[in-house]
């Protein structure tokens, strides 16, 4: 023990305590940044920044507490006392839960899969989805859709809820970067450059794409294989403010057939359907 630590009575300084809590904070958000496929700890020393030794220290009190696991094939995943957190949360009404009708019925209507992103700091996370119950994607037989007990179940492509992203790397934080003031998008970029590397794209990349939303009024982005494109448009509450985004997920294969003007209708329509809503949702707080 330090000389320092010993004048304390061997307690940690407070600002050492809220450091350590600020970088768990940090690993648990990179972890759900992977959904289910979970990150090693080299990738998560690699993004965060932190030394190896100490990374590991946090995530071993993470995983005591059940707040990550550690899986037989040394990624960690969220744990899952961080579910049973999260339902201390449920006792407000759940955005994700009333809107789901409307994506529901977006996904129906279009025959492609329907998220709702919303905004966390400097990341948006999908917060629901729907994806239409005969929807498989072909050829490959390996990404059709797989059933379970006679219910879809969307493909690992298609992004699961809960899966965090830095916001501008895909159509929906794009969209929502798009109806902020030119001051506050370029904190977030400035900001979030270490991030963006991780997705193969910078600050330069995400200031074109946004500019390009405003001018056409919605985002257009391809996803990591090529053969998928994300449509996104804002949502907006009952004031005008963006406090979400509604994202389509469609085949690439459909971009030289006008598949994109015929399905902005009905991203729109139900973008507004979910600002009909917003004076009953209490969205989070960016």
């Amino acid at each position: 023990m330090s000389a320092t630590a010993a004048s304390r009575g061997g307690r940690p300084h407070a600002r050492d305590t809220v450091q350590s809590i600020g970088r768990a904070v940090d690993l648990l958000r990179l972890i759900a940044t992977r959904g289910a496929r979970g990150a090693r700890i080299s990738d998560l020393v690699a993004w965060s920044g932190l030394a190896a030794p100490t990374a590991h220290r946090i995530l071993k009190s993470l995983q005591a507490e059940g707040l990550v696991t550690h899986t037989a094939s040394h990624e960690y995943r969220i744990g899952p006392l961080a579910y049973e957190l999260g339902l201390a949360a449920a006792v407000r009404p759940d955005p994700a839960d009333l809107c789901a009708p409307v994506l529901e019925d977006l996904a129906q209507r279009t025959g492609h899969p329907t998220h709702l992103l919303v905004p966390s700091g400097l990341e948006v996370v999908c917060v629901q989805r729907a994806v239409p119950a005969s929807y498989q994607v072909r050829p490959s037989a390996s990404e059709a859709m797989r059933r379970r007990g006679g219910e879809a179940a969307a493909p690992r492509w298609v992004g699961g809820v809960g899966v965090r992203r830095p916001i501008g790397v895909a159509a929906g934080g794009q969209a929502i970067l798009s109806e902020m003031p030119d001051a506050e998008v370029e904190q977030i970029l400035a900001a979030n450059t270490d991030a963006y590397r991780r997705y193969f794209t910078g600050p330069n990349e995400v200031r074109v794409a946004v500019e390009r939303t405003r001018q056409m009024g919605y985002a257009v982005t391809a996803s990591g294989t090529p053969r998928f494109v994300h449509l996104g448009v804002a949502v907006h509450d009952s004031e005008g403010k963006a406090v979400a985004a509604l994202k389509i997920l469609r085949p690439a294969s459909g971009t030289r057939t006008g598949a994109t003007d015929r399905l902005l209708p009905s991203l729109h329509r139900a973008a507004s359907d979910l600002q009909r809503l917003s004076p009953f949702l209490p969205w989070p707080s960016p």
